[in-house]
């Protein structure tokens, strides 16, 4: 009987925890149209960036992704920068 209402109060917990984190998220997506707008404004700028210095974009002149096991297929690998 009492690991019966352990499990129920366990599941009501970590449920409504879910909820509110889920909500915040909705909730940030929602009113985040104007930061979103900024900060997609900073990502072209950093890919022109890269660009003319001669990177490559996708993987920031790396040839590779941050963890090394796979090799960028935009630049084959080399982490320049090819039109």
């Amino acid at each position: 009987m009492m690991l019966v209402s352990c499990s129920t109060i366990m599941s009501e917990v970590v449920s409504s925890a879910i909820e509110s984190d889920l909500q915040y998220g909705v909730n940030a997506l929602e009113s985040g149209g104007a930061k979103s707008g900024n900060n997609d404004k900073k990502i072209a700028k950093e890919k022109e960036k890269l660009k003319k210095e001669g990177k490559c974009p996708t993987c920031r002149g790396v040839g590779k992704t941050i963890d090394g096991k796979y090799v960028c297929s935009a630049c084959n690998g080399t982490g320049k920068y090819t039109e």
